[in-house]
């Protein structure tokens, strides 16, 4: 029985992160090259799953050439956080953590649960709720900490949140 592969942290991955440093200055090295090397790496990547056979170079050109994913420096960070948020399709909790720091994929909202609307909230999950346990366990930190950040709910912000959902 084929096992399926699971990979953690990738060099695709790693190589979008750099790019989106070398965008904003905060490391040496072309943003462009870092992009390009990042969605190269993805695409590779699928070769060692076992079904899959390895993209022709040609069809990774192509993509890289195609006018909604070519390297443009007057929208590199959607660029940048569209292809981190397509790196990370098999791992949904980091997609969804890099929309809540970059803004970018812009997601449209589930209409199924209007229930994330009340108190005039925006419809998106910000953070998950801490386990029960915690608060039969710990009840007086529990009860400070839910307390500080106004809730121990689904749509209460952590300090991290960039708001930009």
């Amino acid at each position: 029985m084929l096992q399926p592969r699971h990979f953690y942290v990738t060099y695709g991955q790693t190589s979008l992160l750099l790019a989106g440093a070398a965008y904003r200055g905060w490391i040496s090295g072309d943003a462009q090259a870092f992009y390009e090397e990042g969605i190269r790496a993805n695409i590779d990547i699928y070769s060692f799953y076992p079904i899959a056979s390895p993209i022709p170079t040609e069809e990774v050109n192509a993509y890289l050439a195609n006018p909604e994913v070519a390297y443009n420096a007057a929208n590199a960070l959607e660029l940048i956080n569209t292809q981190y948020w397509l790196v990370n399709f098999s791992n949904g909790t980091e997609a969804f953590a890099n929309v809540r720091r970059s803004g970018f994929h812009d997601l449209e909202r589930n209409d199924f649960n209007n229930n994330l609307l009340a108190n005039g909230e925006d419809g998106f999950v910000h953070r998950m709720t801490y386990p029960d346990r915690e608060g039969l366990a710990n009840s007086d930190s529990y009860t400070a900490t839910a307390s500080a950040i106004g809730r121990d709910n689904l749509v209460s912000r952590v300090f991290w949140d960039n708001l930009c959902l």
